[in-house]
């Protein structure tokens, strides 16, 4: 897998961001290890998250930030997942995130050639029935409507409507 190319501006926040996430350490241990009890993986959930129904989160998962991470029923976070929660993040029902994404409520510098329509934190809510592709990067103050899809690789700087696909860096609308 290739890492996305993060400039060296976004090294300062996202270090910030890592010492308070000391106190999750244990939790998140107990969600990556794939032999522990399924209670107790049920029991991190909950110190980490306010979960609302069944949701599904596979090893090696990330999250930094003291902000709430709000999941609602059957999310499924794939491998490699990162949470950076400095403001709220929600996640509707039956949203299905791919592996390697990012979401982010702090500016992450991706190097692209676009103009940052928000370089403050802010939160992120991602409505019902969301599919998220592989390595996508959902920046801050972004929301994405119901039935939406996200691309595969999609660095998403803008809200993304009900019943569309984006896809592409920086992501653009290619289906109504």
């Amino acid at each position: 897998m290739t890492p996305l190319p993060f400039s060296d501006r976004s090294l300062p926040t996202l270090r910030a961001a890592l010492p308070r996430c000391d106190e999750k350490g244990p939790y998140i241990d107990v969600i990556n290890k794939a032999d522990a009890p399924a209670k107790s993986k049920k029991q991190a959930m909950k110190a980490l998250f306010t979960c609302h129904g069944p949701c599904w989160i596979e090893p090696v998962f990330c999250l930094s930030g003291n902000a709430s991470v709000e999941l609602g029923r059957f999310v499924f976070l794939n491998h490699n997942v990162t949470l950076i929660a400095e403001q709220n993040i929600r996640l509707g029902e039956g949203v299905f995130v791919g592996p390697g994404t990012i979401i982010s409520t702090v500016p992450l510098d991706t190097g692209e050639v676009h103009p940052p329509v928000n370089m403050n934190n802010a939160p992120v809510t991602i409505g019902d029935n969301v599919w998220i592709g592989a390595n996508a990067v959902i920046q801050p103050g972004v929301t994405i409507g119901d039935q939406a899809i996200v691309g595969a690789g999609a660095v998403v700087f803008d809200d993304v409507p009900a019943n569309t696909t984006v896809a592409g860096s920086p992501a653009t609308i290619r289906k109504k």
